[in-house]
């Protein structure tokens, strides 16, 4: 039900809300925009009311499950950008003008969101992402450890601390928000201690950085 619960929430001017289903899955939405990162099999298709685009960091299966982007875009006709590996699975099954391949640092729009594509630090091929949704500046870094992120915007960061991911930590992930400096910053992909590291060393070292800790399923209202 969180996903109807998102649809439904009031957001005013200057507000987005964010469901997080675990590992780095994230459901978003600003305004009428709505934005998927990394869904795996961590969400029903059937709930999906609408999609903008769906975005997938690499192949590995606590980030990317063929069948389910298939039905939700079945369902919604949302683009999909997809790194290499995953991009290859879904050829053929994903309507062609629907399908984008993420470039390491290239650029591209999905149906009015324009992305930035980051080559992240991974056990094999992982793209990371700068979306602008509706004004929104959003990072989501998969589960990468730490690459330099200089120079990009990001009202709000979603970035990896640890498990069961072998690269990311958050060490890696508080440098990472160094770089971008978000107004919010959400730790996804992590144990609960981990969880707690990074809140903890955030506040030691940019406290003007919001932490918003998630809870897995429900619906977090973020001002910005």
């Amino acid at each position: 039900m969180a996903l109807k619960d998102l649809y439904e929430i009031e957001l005013g001017e200057g507000e987005a809300a964010f469901v997080f289903h675990g590992y780095s899955a994230i459901t978003l939405r600003r305004g009428d925009k709505v934005v998927m990162f990394d869904v795996a099999d961590l969400v029903e298709p059937e709930e999906v009311e609408s999609l903008s685009a769906l975005f997938v960091t690499h192949s590995h299966y606590d980030h990317f499950n063929e069948d389910v982007i298939v039905r939700i875009v079945g369902r919604t006709n949302a683009y999909v950008v997809a790194e290499e590996g995953a991009y290859s699975s879904l050829r053929g099954r994903v309507p062609e003008g629907r399908l984008i391949k993420a470039v390491p640092g290239a650029e591209g729009d999905a149906g009015g969101l324009i992305f930035k594509c980051v080559e992240g630090v991974h056990v094999g091929g992982i793209v990371l992402y700068q979306v602008k949704v509706d004004g929104l500046y959003v990072f989501h870094g998969g589960d990468s450890g730490y690459v330099r992120l200089e120079g990009l915007k990001a009202d709000v960061a979603f970035l990896p601390v640890g498990d069961p991911s072998p690269t990311a930590s958050p060490e890696s992930a508080l440098r990472m928000a160094e770089d971008l400096r978000p107004r919010v910053v959400v730790p996804i992909h992590g144990s609960l201690d981990q969880f707690s590291e990074f809140e903890r060393i955030i506040g030691e070292r940019i406290p003007q950085v919001k932490v918003v800790r998630p809870a897995r399923g429900r619906v977090e209202k973020v001002e910005l």
